[in-house]
């Protein structure tokens, strides 16, 4: 396994990432590779992947870790779309926080953001201001 330089990460087991993951609700914004981590994540989770759908859109996951936490996943940028189709970004990001509602402000809500070509500052400064207007509007 690849090690990053003064970087040390343990690999967790299923007991422990189904206590990490225990009464969460973890939101994931991004594209095929974000999409594809959050599989992983269920697999490592239940065991096995039972439910799995290349969602180019939302999708949520209720069922995992005995239904004590919920994976709910948007699928951003969609360039097959011509540009005056696309969803911006806020718009796919507020859609994402409402489908996942009721939220809370705290470690049981987790956000998880990635992009593989597209990210960049504007998306994480777009981040910050949409999630700060949520704590505001007690979203």
């Amino acid at each position: 396994m690849w090690t990053p330089k003064n970087c040390q990460h343990t690999k967790m087991t299923q007991g422990q990432s189904k206590s990490c993951t225990s009464n969460k609700k973890i939101l994931l914004i991004g594209d095929s590779t974000c999409r594809g981590i959050m599989y992983y994540l269920i697999e490592k989770v239940n065991g096995s992947l039972q439910d799995w759908t290349e969602s180019y859109s939302s999708v949520t996951h209720k069922n995992v870790n005995n239904g004590l936490t919920t994976f709910t996943f948007s699928y951003y940028p969609q360039f097959w779309l011509a540009k005056k189709q696309r969803p911006v970004y806020e718009r796919t990001l507020v859609e994402l926080l409402e489908v996942s509602e009721p939220l809370s402000n705290d470690s049981n809500t987790v956000l998880i953001v990635g992009g593989v070509q597209w990210m960049n500052n504007h998306h994480i400064r777009v981040t910050q201001q949409v999630l700060n207007q949520c704590v505001n509007m007690q979203f």
